[in-house]
């Protein structure tokens, strides 16, 4: 897997969430579990809604974001948010949140085909350490463009994952 290292601006996105364990269940990459079904909700708001979101987005890209924190370890609960960026904070129809993902360095990952759907995070931080970088904040984003095909055709899909990271500490590196 390779990782490349790039300075990213703030991040406004526009979206729905879910909060809680999304594999309880239907195990990871399954229009069943909770995250096909917030994809399956933002989608088809987005298709009802056409002329608010085409006044609000910045692009077509979809954006998934994994926001972890205490419970994530002990309960498997984590937040999945997924929306699209816009070009400034505007006011979005009120169904939807905000996200500001916060400006800084991230590590950037290509994922094709059955890496997409693989653990490739699973070994992550020794890798990140490996290069002499950490993790900034527990939380990152994946960026669904015209090169995603959908589950049906992962084989022929593609799709970007941000980490957002920091250079490591001495003692990081050391410890």
């Amino acid at each position: 897997m390779e990782i490349d290292f790039v300075s990213r601006g703030q991040l406004i996105l526009a979206g729905m969430s879910f909060y809680g364990d999304p594999f309880k269940d239907a195990g990871d990459w399954s229009a069943e579990n909770e995250i096909g079904r917030l994809c399956k909700r933002f989608m088809d708001f987005k298709e009802c809604h056409r002329t608010e979101m085409a006044a609000l987005k910045s692009g077509d890209d979809f954006y998934e974001v994994h926001i972890y924190n205490d419970e994530t370890e002990v309960k498997g609960f984590f937040e999945v948010f997924v929306g699209c960026a816009l070009d400034r904070v505007n006011q979005p129809p009120l169904e939807l949140s905000l996200k500001i993902l916060p400006a800084g360095h991230y590590a950037v990952i290509a994922l094709k085909g059955e890496q997409i759907i693989s653990d490739w995070y699973r070994d992550l931080d020794v890798e990140l350490a490996q290069k002499g970088w950490q993790r900034s904040y527990p939380y990152f984003f994946q960026v669904y463009d015209q090169r995603y095909r959908g589950l049906e055709r992962i084989a022929e899909s593609e799709l970007t994952a941000y980490i957002p990271v920091q250079p490591a500490s001495k003692t990081h590196l050391d410890g």
